[in-house]
């Protein structure tokens, strides 16, 4: 790592901590700390939350191809341009 990446990655990630804690206010009151917690009475509102709404899963209807090859064919049949995604790495950086 280099020193510079030795400096800024924990001020990096301070700031980001104290961006993260004033926008919730950082104070919450006892009731607000209650309400988070899961219980058998909240447990379907919180699994109604968490689940996917219709309006994001609006994605899986796109008609994606499995090979690049029938991308470019698509693509070209239909004057359209093709999106390629590609990455190297681990999603989270940690290579």
């Amino acid at each position: 790592m280099t020193p510079a990446k030795l400096v800024l990655t924990p001020l990096v990630v301070a700031l980001a901590w104290f961006i993260h804690d004033s926008a919730l206010g950082f104070q919450q009151s006892e009731s607000e700390n209650q309400i988070a917690e899961l219980t058998d009475a909240n447990f379907g509102a919180w699994r109604d939350w968490i689940r996917a709404k219709e309006s994001e899963l609006v994605w899986q209807d796109l008609p994606w191809v499995n090979s690049f090859h029938q991308g470019l064919q698509r693509a070209a049949a239909e004057n359209k341009p093709l999106l390629l995604w590609a990455m190297n790495g681990h999603p989270m950086g940690c290579t």
